[in-house]
């Protein structure tokens, strides 16, 4: 995968004029713990693990190239029609393109023309990706 690629559930970026344009951090998953402070003549917390992790929350921003306004509408479409199903997708992105993520969009995406005259847009998009990421081509 070339660098600033990316696959969302068969969206593929290079093959759309699309490219992530700023590195970002997936994060490591919240282990779902809670600490009990009311033991009486303990010295710690007592600790509960659920033995699961939290969701993850990122948010990363794209840029579609095209020719025509028409043709940037059409991409763009295509781009949230791979994403927004309502379940989760699959996902993959240049710098771990070893793994896959499991996402869905939790926000609107917040839309900005570099220049005036430019067919360029910047999208950013949020998401909430499940705790695990699967390794690919086992």
């Amino acid at each position: 995968m070339r660098r600033g690629d990316f696959n969302i559930n068969g969206f593929v970026g290079s093959a759309n004029g699309a490219v992530i344009t700023n590195w970002f951090d997936t994060g490591i998953p919240e282990r779902k713990t809670k600490l009990n402070n009311s033991a009486v003549g303990l010295d710690r917390a007592i600790l509960f693990d659920d033995g699961n992790y939290a969701n993850r929350d990122f948010e990363f921003e794209f840029s579609i190239q095209a020719d025509t306004e028409a043709q940037r509408k059409s991409r763009y479409t295509a781009f949230m029609v791979a994403l927004d199903t309502g379940k989760y997708v699959p996902a993959t992105f240049y710098f771990d393109d070893q793994y896959q993520y499991q996402i869905v969009r939790t926000n609107a995406v917040n839309v900005t023309r570099p220049l005036v005259f430019s067919s360029t847009r910047i999208y950013k998009v949020k998401v909430n990706a499940a705790p695990y990421k699967y390794l690919l081509n086992v």
